[in-house]
């Protein structure tokens, strides 16, 4: 079970969702959506082979987000901020012993600002994310109800 699933479950369930540190940060996300139409807009504009950012625009902090999912699909969930530091140690030794709840490159950087330059994108290619962190995220909740 990785990490988005352990957050489903925990969501769908009413449960206590563990944050890595204290949720005042921004983690960007795109969608596949997103990224599909960024390479149309590369194609239409004969941009090959150049690095691009992709993401969302204005990201909310990652405490709003999860806290706007629990209101929005009627959860009972509560937020619960951790020490990032103790508990980015137990997710890499958990990893060590085979047991990965979350990639090593996801939990490093969980706690921190994660949000990368879009504007190059835009005025290259003319690209524009349509969905937004909380679009994204609802999406693969979504999904994920519907496969259990």
């Amino acid at each position: 079970m990785d990490y988005y699933q352990i957050y489903f479950f925990l969501l769908s369930h009413s449960l206590p969702i563990p944050m890595i540190g204290n949720g005042k940060n921004c983690y960007q996300f795109v969608s596949v959506r997103d990224c599909v139409e960024a390479i149309f807009c590369a194609i239409k504009n004969k941009i090959p082979n150049y690095t691009l950012n992709l993401g969302s625009k204005n990201p909310p902090m990652v405490k709003q987000l999860l806290g706007d999912m629990i209101t929005n699909n009627h959860s009972k969930s509560i937020l619960i901020p951790t020490y990032a530091k103790g508990l980015k140690i137990i997710l890499y030794l958990l990893g060590k012993m085979g047991i990965e709840i979350m990639f090593e490159e996801q939990y490093k950087i969980a706690d921190v600002n994660y949000i990368v330059d879009i504007s190059k994108t835009q005025e290259l290619i003319g690209w524009v994310p349509n969905d937004s962190d909380l679009e994204i995220l609802q999406s693969a909740y979504n999904a994920y109800k519907a496969l259990r």
